[in-house]
């Protein structure tokens, strides 16, 4: 294998291979970057097992051929060559992978392992669904709020996918709370498929960006995502969601709308004197349009402030919510306001993000904690 490559190019692709390489590999192979020459691409591809990105960029071929490179080193020397514009790699009689600068005398020589011993990489069949970036950044970032730390009966390390044929939804669950994000689509799909993503494999996907697009397709027991010359895939998580729909509220007769960058404020300060364990903030609204929220700590500190917010519906209700969960959520949305639904100081409380496209959701359902009576 031989052939010259944009350094700038080949920096920006080996780096983004080289976040998918766990740290900790058992298998020798998995710590490496599969470089792989073919008419006038160079194909790089990384994995661990779970999670495989793929990608090319244009270069000149002197030799077609493919190698296995140790990631460790690979990417900072590559970006010590950013400004000498190209570098050429060359497999040498040693097997040895040597990268050289173009403009100046500079050779670096790599361990290799063979190409044909790299786990074997996927295609996608076929085109799928479509979505803009922005859409898909935004519902990832509203949806994985409420993922898990680990896999159990009502907690998943990562998003459900519905996808169905006007509509696409995401959601997670920590079995604290439970994260709902929508969007209507017009998918060309004629039955309604569930999967569950793996949390690792949306972090991935979030710095995929190649073009204004994002193409998803699924496919037995993979997904793959699809943008520009890049392609993210990884096995689907063999797990049984929770039955989300029934944690939805839908009988809340309490209902306020509070200007988002306000209430962030006064939580924010509220949590420096919250109890460290549950991070508790008592909030209680009232009729008169005013919310009272207050913290307290173990050591005798607490804080209070009274709020004013943008609308209320209801009777004067207290709760008791943990005030990180609320940062979460008004942090993952763009939007400016909120809605706050509860029925009362026992029941799940519902955040909204209120938008004009009302089709558009974004929901947060959030358990109370429990309070001395």
């Amino acid at each position: 294998m031989e052939v010259k490559v944009k350094s700038k190019e080949l920096n920006t692709e080996v780096g983004y291979a080289v976040s998918i390489i766990e740290q900790k590999v058992t298998i020798p192979i998995l710590s490496h970057i599969s470089l792989k020459s073919e008419r006038n691409f160079l194909e790089i591809a990384s994995t661990d097992l779970d999670v495989t990105f793929k990608t090319k960029i244009p270069c000149e071929t002197i030799v077609e051929g493919g190698i296995a490179v140790n990631s460790k080193n690979l990417s900072p020397v590559i970006k010590g060559f950013l400004e000498d514009g190209e570098l050429i790699l060359k497999l040498t009689p040693e097997r040895k992978l040597k990268i050289s600068a173009v403009k100046r005398k500079a050779d670096y020589l790599f361990n290799t392992l063979p190409q044909e011993d790299y786990p074997r990489l996927l295609e996608p069949e076929e085109k799928g669904i479509t979505l803009s970036y922005e859409v898909f950044r935004s519902m990832v970032r509203e949806a994985l709020v409420s993922s898990g730390k680990e896999d159990t009966r009502f907690s998943v390390v990562g998003l459900l996918f519905v996808l169905e044929k006007n509509r696409l939804t995401m959601v997670s669950t920590d079995s604290h709370r439970l994260s709902v994000s929508s969007r209507v689509c017009d998918f060309n799909i004629e039955n309604t498929i569930r999967v569950i993503v793996p949390k690792k494999v949306l972090l991935e996907a979030l710095k995929l960006e190649k073009s204004e697009t994002i193409n998803i397709f699924i496919k037995d027991s993979q997904i793959f995502f699809l943008s520009g010359d890049r392609i993210l895939y990884s096995r689907l998580k063999d797990f049984k969601f929770p039955a989300y729909e029934k944690v939805i509220p839908n009988d809340v007769t309490n209902v306020v709308t509070v200007d988002k960058s306000k209430f962030v404020e006064v939580i924010n300060r509220l949590l420096y004197l919250a109890d460290a364990e549950s991070r508790g903030i008592h909030i209680e609204i009232k009729k008169d349009g005013t919310m009272h929220l207050e913290a307290r700590n173990d050591a005798g500190e607490g804080g209070e402030e009274i709020f004013e917010v943008l609308s209320y519906s209801g009777e004067d209700v207290r709760v008791a919510l943990n005030g990180e969960y609320l940062l979460e959520f008004c942090s993952s949305i763009g939007d400016d306001k909120i809605l706050i639904k509860l029925k009362d100081s026992s029941s799940q409380c519902l955040l909204e993000a209120l938008r004009e496209q009302s089709e558009n959701i974004c929901q947060n359902v959030v358990m109370p904690l429990r309070t001395e009576s």
